[in-house]
């Protein structure tokens, strides 16, 4: 053996031993690499308490991604949740993007019952140039070519809505004061619900709204049965009847919440 190959022979042993324990010699850096070590989160609110209630989300991550803003979307699939029932539905009814990661309730639904939808945001954006053969039994059977836009990352986020009471308003149909009833006589009581915003009941802005069935908007009693008795009807309405002259309240509670009414019975 030559005295150079004596020389190179280490060299190469020592060029394997530093590969074996460095391991891979190329450092994944780039973000947008898929083998990059990412760690990234949507960051805003889990739940959305009021119609119309604007919230807004941005993305985190580490290391820094330099276009965060990203293309905001809401995906189409929702679910409305009841106890342990569970329906599908649209999910851009119950939530929409208003750009840049802000998001505006729609019509979400009354507490107890809540919706469930995805925030999704893509970064990242590639312009690509995409060629594909149309076959002729389809359209002209030659390659045409487009352009369209990818992203790197798809980042989604679970969002609850729901529409939570703070205020409970009583009423007889048109009025918050009823009139003097004689013994046997029945009139309705009605209530009205507020949430953080302002906004009436999702669904039940007409004052004469009063579905048959769902989750009641409150629970009906009479201070005095012996004045007057009370029976639901429907979601949001009540039947008081008159039995003996007096004073009493029916009372309307959701909750912690509370309002009343004044009957009087001739």
């Amino acid at each position: 053996m030559s005295k150079s190959e004596r020389y190179v022979a280490p060299a190469r042993a020592m060029l394997l031993v530093a590969a074996v324990a460095c391991g891979d010699p190329y450092l994944h850096t780039n973000p947008y690499d898929p083998d990059t070590s990412l760690t990234f989160e949507i960051v805003g609110p889990d739940t959305v308490f009021s119609a119309g209630e604007s919230v807004q989300y941005h993305v985190h991550s580490i290391p820094a991604l330099s276009d965060t803003a990203g293309s905001w979307s809401v995906d189409s699939a929702a679910a409305f949740h009841a106890g342990t029932d569970s329906l599908a539905v649209d999910g851009t009814k119950v939530i929409f993007a208003s750009g840049h990661g802000a998001f505006v309730a729609g019509v979400p639904p009354l507490e107890p019952v809540s919706a469930t939808v995805s925030l999704v945001v893509r970064i990242g954006a590639v312009d690509t140039t995409v060629s594909r053969y149309i076959p002729k039994m389809i359209g002209c059977g030659c390659v045409v070519t487009f352009q369209t836009r990818e992203y790197r990352r798809t980042l989604r986020k679970s969002v609850v809505l729901m529409q939570r009471l703070v205020r409970l308003q009583a009423r007889c149909p048109d009025t918050h004061a009823c009139d003097t009833l004689a013994v046997g006589q029945a009139w309705s009581a009605w209530v009205d619900g507020f949430d953080a915003l302002g906004n009436s009941i999702s669904g039940l802005s007409n004052p004469a709204a009063n579905p048959s069935s769902g989750p009641p908007v409150a629970t009906f009693l009479s201070r005095d049965t012996t004045v007057a008795t009370v029976t639901a009807v429907g979601i949001r309405a009540a039947s008081a009847v008159a039995q003996k002259s007096g004073t009493t309240w029916i009372v309307a509670t959701r909750g912690s919440l509370a309002d009343s009414l004044q009957v009087v019975v001739r």
